[in-house]
This record gives C-alpha cells, sequence and structure tokens, in this order.
C-alpha cells in the first residue's frame, strides 16, 4: 500500500492520500526507502499534500520541515 501512497502523493491525489490513509492509519509515517512520505510533496510541488500528510498524523520532524522553504514555521516549532 505503500506504493500506491507515493503514486497518490507524486501525482497530487489529496483524496486518494486520505483514502488510502483511512484504510492504514500508519500509513501517514511509511518510508519510501530510508525517506518518510511526508517529504515526498515538498520535492512535488504537492503542498496540499504535505499538509493531508500531517493532518493526518505524520510525524514531522525537523528535516521534514525544511524539506519545504515554505515552512519557517515548522522548522521552528520542531526546534
Amino acid at each position: 500500500m505503500t506504493e500506491q501512497l507515493i503514486e497518490a502523493i507524486k501525482a497530487g491525489d489529496e483524496d486518494r492520500v486520505r483514502a488510502l490513509q483511512a484504510a492504514d492509519e500508519d500509513l501517514a509515517n511509511a518510508k519510501d526507502g530510508d525517506l518518510p512520505v511526508v517529504m515526498l510533496p515538498a520535492y512535488y510541488g504537492q503542498r496540499a499534500v504535505a499538509q493531508a500528510l500531517i493532518d493526518l498524523g505524520a510525524e514531522v520532524d525537523v528535516f521534514a520541515a525544511a524539506a519545504d522553504e515554505s515552512w519557517p514555521d515548522r522548522v521552528a516549532a520542531v526546534l
């Protein structure tokens, strides 16, 4: 199911991300290799998807927060 989540993130499909999370509550904290999936939306320009993952319980560490330059408040909150 992690692969489906990664594809939904890449496509910017927020509804699919939410549906997948509903089926597996731990999915928001899944990893793509060593990379937490919450960091992927920043690389694909999918800010709404990133926010959805955070809303769904994804853990945001300083590295995930810093992945998107528009999140300086998140970096400060983590520090």
